[in-house]
């Protein structure tokens, strides 16, 4: 006699991107397993592909496609299945960096939200009178390309050489995908800093999640603690 099957709930969970709901069950022991396997690697891009394959797992949509999700997508869908999945109030504490005390919070995961500018720049940056490149918002695949030890510059570069979908001159237009990393980071470096500055704030643009903790210390100072990464949020498990 074979054991009875386990029927799951479907939950909605809109896709922050594209304005659209996909069907999700909630994720399972298998699920966790492999979020603390990645977690124990301390691997950023370890915990990242665990991400997307626990996501990829829990979606009954045959048309969602995890690999064209954006980060905020990612990072928003991840955190309500933790809720749906474990538990939808998180337990945070912090060091108040003016009196030294230690503050513990309660966060609904239902109520974080997605902030976007009101305006969005523009995704077509001149680099010269003639040369332009266009820029889409970097998916979450692009953390599997990080490397430990990348600092900050390494991170922009590789973030930079991800995000963009073309690049064009009075000629012709470019695919980026058909050059090597070299090739494509020996270009980039040859911005001048004014093109740097307008490709960070596209990149600044972009959607995130967002949660805002008000508190008095003990001094009587207001503070307000902005929350906007999954690190920010909680550990994985």
């Amino acid at each position: 006699m074979s054991l009875p099957k386990i029927t799951q709930p479907l939950f909605d969970i809109e896709i922050p991107s594209i304005g659209k709901t996909a069907n999700f069950r909630q994720f399972l022991v298998k699920e966790e397993k492999i979020l603390f396997v990645a977690q124990q690697t301390r691997s950023r891009k370890e915990i990242a592909k665990a991400i997307k394959q626990v996501i990829n797992n829990c979606c009954v949509d045959e048309k969602f496609n995890v690999e064209s999700l954006t980060v905020a997508d990612i990072e928003y869908v991840f955190v309500q299945l933790r809720g749906i999945s474990v538990n939808n109030i998180v337990e945070l504490q912090f060091v108040d960096e003016d009196d030294n005390k230690t503050y513990k919070f309660e966060i609904d995961v239902a109520d974080i939200k997605i902030t976007k500018p009101k305006k969005k720049p523009s995704n077509d940056v001149k680099i010269a009178n003639s040369v332009g490149i266009i820029l889409e918002y970097p998916s979450f695949s692009v953390i599997e390309h990080y490397q430990d030890g990348m600092d900050d510059y390494d991170l922009l570069i590789m973030y930079l050489r991800k995000s963009i979908k073309s690049i064009y001159d009075e000629h012709d237009v470019y695919d980026p995908k058909t050059y090597s990393d070299e090739q494509l980071d020996e270009f980039i470096e040859n911005f001048s800093p004014k093109v740097f500055e307008k490709i960070k704030t596209f990149f600044n643009s972009a959607p995130k999640m967002e949660y805002v903790i008000e508190y008095k210390n003990s001094l009587g100072k207001e503070k307000k603690i902005i929350l906007t990464t999954l690190e920010d949020f909680f550990t994985l498990l």
